[in-house]
């Protein structure tokens, strides 16, 4: 990436060419070690050496490293702005769609771990992912016109509609997506033609059921069936009771629906920990209301908003719980 295609200003306030020239450097430097390595494996200090900086001066342009990757996607919608202003003022006629698909393959390629980054980020914080979603708009419309212009004349509404159908499908390797963490998922978009589903896993072993997913919208589950340490009598979970300092007990896992990563996250966790007695009461403070917990028999507790979501496997003994009154 050249000094040229440096993105516009996103962090702290510069006020000085040399200022300027930094935060240059140290976008490319992201860029050129995002080729090597995940954005989480890149350190601060890592990231300031490359570019031949201290990293004070990183912390003297950016505020953190999520402000860091934010600034990466500014560069990058630009980037992607003259790409397709330039592709479209010397479009060939019989070659662009060619051309066009090329491009964007090659581009999403060479920076797959800056979009395996962008991905994980979305999951915590929607509103992150709306720049994506307005960039590709505009290049659907983009091109749209530039294909008038090559054909002399308006294009039908149905012209139209199958050229944004044919960009949104070389666009939905993107702009539709389903990230597993472990299982923390967000979704985007669909599955081709049909919406995603998210199997949501027995505590012992198979599958209770799948939950269809609607829009952009994260499912996190906690439980203690993955992580645990086990000595010759007992099995301690990974969670923490910090009320007892011992592992939560009753509750096998919890898997809870909501747009906003951080929140589904630190609830499943959280309402592990509350128990089976408890968790309603949680539930209905953090204001969440798709919520399934299942118990160490294997008994699924859950909100009448998750039964309408949950599609059953078998014969599972379930139980509906009003976490909001």
């Amino acid at each position: 990436m050249s000094m040229e295609e440096a993105s516009q200003i996103l962090g702290r306030e510069i006020r000085q060419e040399r200022g300027r020239k930094t935060y240059d450097t140290l976008i490319a430097t992201g860029f050129r070690l995002l080729e090597e390595r995940e954005f989480d494996e890149i350190t601060i200090a890592d990231l300031a050496r490359e570019a031949g900086y201290s990293v004070g001066a990183f912390y003297a342009r950016f505020h953190s490293k999520d402000e860091f990757l934010s600034a990466l996607v500014a560069q990058h919608i630009e980037y992607r702005n003259r790409v397709r202003d330039r592709m479209f003022a010397n479009a060939d006629r019989e070659t662009l769609a060619e051309d066009l698909v090329r491009e964007l393959v090659g581009y999403y390629w060479n920076r797959r771990r800056f979009w395996r980054a962008a991905l994980l980020r979305g999951m915590r914080d929607p509103v992150f992912w709306t720049p994506f979603h307005e960039q590709g708009k505009l290049s659907i419309d983009a091109l749209i016109a530039r294909l008038s212009g090559l054909a002399g004349r308006a294009l039908t509404s149905s012209e139209q509609a199958n050229i944004r159908y044919a960009l949104q499908i070389t666009l939905g390797m993107i702009n539709n997506a389903i990230v597993n963490a472990g299982g923390d998922l967000r979704a985007m978009g669909t599955h081709g033609d049909r919406p995603w589903r998210v199997a949501v896993r027995q505590p012992g072993g198979g599958n209770i059921g799948s939950i269809q997913v609607i829009g952009d919208e994260a499912i996190f589950t906690s439980g203690n069936y993955e992580r645990f340490s086990q000595d010759q009598t007992q099995r301690y979970p990974h969670i923490i009771d910090p009320a007892t300092g011992w592992p939560a007990k009753d509750i096998a896992s919890v898997t809870v629906i909501s747009d906003e990563g951080i929140l589904a996250d630190a609830a499943a966790t959280a309402l592990v920990v509350a128990g089976l007695e408890n968790w309603p009461a949680v539930a209905r403070n953090l204001n969440l209301k798709e919520i399934a917990v299942v118990d160490e028999h294997g008994t699924v507790y859950m909100t009448p908003e998750m039964e309408m979501r949950l599609e059953f496997i078998g014969d599972v003994k379930r139980v509906i719980i009003k976490a909001q009154d």
